[in-house]
């Protein structure tokens, strides 16, 4: 018998779920991880003429007659109740080949060069790790279970130790645009489209591929860098197959990857047995995102900027230091040029996000900078204004970027002077997230599923008290780790609350806890959520999009692989705090987007709808027992047949001293 609040205390509606992972990762690593604080058993609490013993230090878990199990209960305040119990999946035995490819290609990506560099340090610290994985499933998980974006890095490798030679080049190359040669190969979203040096020396490396591999990279790629060298992808001629034609084969596959193209990564292994493994997963770019305090509050001062970078690049609040706008010169003669247009849409775009002129990238999607429906529509009557023409309300799906807007508005449209009566870009923006183009639904009818059918668990992520991901907090529970300490002063200041006398009115006398780190942090820009939304959202909601990627790509199905799928999400929380921070501004801070980022009916909306998912959602309030409720009702939605897969969560998060007051 055990307890994980012997580590961490109550964790209200996230208990249940965190004694869930706790035990799933005792199962896969066969240990059983000691309660702490039992030296002197409760005297009430008769077990010695029982099989049961409070587990006070870190055991093997030793293999039985039967399978291993576990079983996790919680209770709610209110009555309603939960029991689970796992059991340790069955060995699953792969039958292939030692070697079924003399290479393989490794393709990493992330939103921004910083964000890349990041993710292959990790990825250099995974492979140095005890007992990675097979390097043909390292491959495979990483190319199939991840949403690749504009920062790429692609590289060929016949072994691990090679994969981590290559990386370390990356890191260590100061130029790294020159890495092709070695079977590095880069690339970043280009001004002007894609390179053009590349696709001549693509040429080159197409020349030396024979016909069916020359049908392979038309088979598997697609982009603007496939075209330029698809006339040589269709001639004749290259070398016989073998193991170097199949090194070449990869190295185009890369290079093309690097550049842009699309890879359909499942063609590529296709007929081959591959798993999918627990690898590193993305690597967010959290930034300072936190309500200012109002002038005169009392308390601590909000925590700084968590980043070495200059506050006005970083901090997310909105008093941080604004970065100076380039001045646009009104034209001469009544009309703009491209880079003149282009340089007044990248400070429209600034107010209205919020976020400084330089972090604009003009060549990614406005959606993907947190651009929604009212605030596109804002914006298209400021070009209206500047136009004196009735634009289409899907120009915006029409010219994505603020390349291809300046370039249509030039082209097609008189583009002059603001008129006299024109102030300031948008500023103030609604909450509802970002449009997306119709899609057909894509609706398949569930297999028959019997009442005793097992569900798996294939990928956890998690924040706790002390650990910022799974391995962490494993460590902690199993090394019997005391994570209960004072109350931060980024929380509340506790001295000017605390009282020794539990009976003192308006005080409390407990100034300790276990809190999670950095929860004034969040990569918005990932998930498309402007800045203005982000600091406004409960710190529940940023923390549960954040861990539920990470599960999605532990599990090797992020990015677009559940897009439109019947995939359900089950999320439990009860109470949220940050809202009573902004009621007590006496509605000063009160807009559409604390009212919607502050209540736990849309935490699981949000996480549904980024996904772009086809099934249940909802969140589950019963108090203590709220997650294991919320993973009750995830398991009956599948055996029912309402959803194909699911994602279940739990989120408590305490910001504020009164929850603790008398």
């Amino acid at each position: 018998i055990g307890s994980v609040k012997s580590n961490l205390g109550h964790l209200e509606y996230a208990a249940g779920l965190t004694g869930l992972v706790k035990a799933t990762l005792a199962l896969s690593r066969r240990k059983l991880p000691p309660t702490i604080h039992v030296e002197e058993p409760n005297p009430h609490i008769e077990v010695p003429d029982s099989p049961f013993y409070v587990n006070d230090r870190l055991r093997d878990w030793p293999e039985g007659p039967g399978p291993r199990r576990a079983a996790i209960s919680s209770f709610g305040v209110g009555g309603t109740n939960a029991h689970v119990i796992l059991e340790e999946a069955p060995r699953a035995e792969v039958e292939r080949p030692e070697v079924d490819r003399p290479a393989h290609l490794l393709a990493l990506s992330a939103r921004t060069p910083a964000a890349l560099e990041a993710l292959v340090r990790v990825w250099l610290a995974h492979l140095g790790g005890p007992n990675p994985a097979d390097l043909r499933d390292l491959c495979h998980t990483a190319n199939v279970g991840r949403r690749h974006h504009a920062h790429r890095v692609a590289v060929v490798a016949r072994y691990r130790d090679q994969l981590a030679d290559k990386l370390q080049i990356f890191v260590l190359s100061p130029d790294r645009s020159a890495l092709r040669g070695s079977l590095v190969f880069v690339g970043s979203p280009r001004e002007g489209g894609p390179d053009l040096d590349a696709a001549f020396r693509l040429e080159g490396a197409v020349s030396r591929l024979a016909l069916e591999a020359r049908a392979r990279v038309l088979a598997w790629c697609r982009g603007e860098a496939v075209d330029r060298v698809r006339s040589s992808l269709a001639g004749a001629g290259g070398s016989p197959p073998g193991p170097e034609a199949w090194v070449d084969l990869l190295a185009v596959v890369a290079d093309l990857y690097a550049l842009g193209a699309d890879v359909d990564w499942r063609a590529v292994d296709a007929g081959l047995v591959r798993r999918r493994v627990v690898l590193p997963t993305y690597r967010f770019e959290r930034e300072h995102c936190w309500l200012d305090a109002p002038a005169g509050a009392a308390g601590p001062a909000p925590r700084p900027v968590l980043s070495d970078a200059p506050a006005a690049t970083v901090s997310r609040a909105s008093s941080r230091p604004r970065s100076a706008a380039p001045v646009v010169p009104e034209p001469a003669n009544g009309t703009a040029s491209a880079g003149e247009v282009r340089a007044f849409l990248a400070r429209a775009v600034s107010a209205a996000l919020e976020l400084p002129v330089e972090r604009i990238d003009e060549r990614q999607p406005l959606v993907e900078m947190g651009m929604d429906s009212v605030t596109a529509m804002k914006l298209l009557a400021q070009l209206e204004e500047r136009t004196g023409a009735s634009l289409p309300p899907t120009f915006f799906f029409d010219h994505p970027t603020i390349v291809s807007l300046a370039d249509a508005l030039v082209r097609d449209y008189r583009f002059g002077p603001a008129p006299s009566s024109a102030g300031a870009a948008v500023v103030d923006v609604p909450a509802p997230q970002p449009v997306r183009a119709p899609a057909e639904a894509r609706h398949e009818e569930p297999a028959g599923r019997g009442r005793g059918e097992p569900i798996a668990v294939i990928g956890m992520s998690g924040r706790f008290p002390g650990a910022s991901n799974l391995d962490q907090f494993w460590s902690n529970v199993a090394g019997g780790v005391d994570l209960v300490r004072e109350v931060p002063r980024e929380r509340w200041d506790v001295d000017r609350y605390f009282d020794a006398d539990p009976e003192a009115v308006g005080r409390t006398y407990g100034r300790w806890g276990a809190f999670v780190d950095r929860i004034d942090e969040f990569d918005a820009l990932f998930f498309r959520i402007s800045d203005r939304e982000a600091k406004f959202m409960d710190p529940q909601q940023r923390l549960l999009l954040e861990v539920v990627w990470e599960a999605l790509e532990s599990a090797g199905y992020a990015g677009d692989a559940l897009a439109r799928s019947r995939t359900g999400v089950f999320v439990g929380a009860s109470y949220n705090h940050l809202l009573d921070q902004v009621a007590r501004e006496g509605g000063r801070l009160m807009d559409a987007h604390s009212a919607l980022g502050n209540q736990n009916a849309i935490l699981a909306n949000r996480i549904s709808y980024f996904l772009d998912l086809q099934g249940p959602c909802l969140s589950v309030d019963t108090l203590c027992s709220s997650s294991l409720v919320a993973l009750h009702l995830a398991v009956r939605s599948l055996r029912d047949g309402e959803c194909d897969r699911r994602s279940s969560a739990a989120s408590t998060c305490t910001c504020r001293r009164r929850t603790t007051r008398r």
